[in-house]
């Protein structure tokens, strides 16, 4: 739709959820037991020993890194 003096607009109509398949719930449920169960610092902490990305951050109160 373009209006008779400015910017042309574009209409769209939100969206309806869909329902999840049998398939998918099945993919989640089967995937999401394959996975480990761990603690989220510990993933972070694993990460960081490959990375050092942890180095980067620092205390807000005095700029050191914890």
């Amino acid at each position: 739709m373009v209006p008779e003096r400015g910017r042309p607009k574009l209409n769209v109509e939100r969206l309806g959820a869909l329902g999840e398949s049998e398939m998918l719930r099945w993919l989640r449920a089967t995937t999401a037991a394959m996975l480990p169960r761990i603690e989220l610092p510990d993933l972070l902490f694993e990460v960081h020993s490959w990375t050092g990305f942890l180095d980067a951050f620092v205390h807000a109160a005095d700029g050191s890194t914890k």
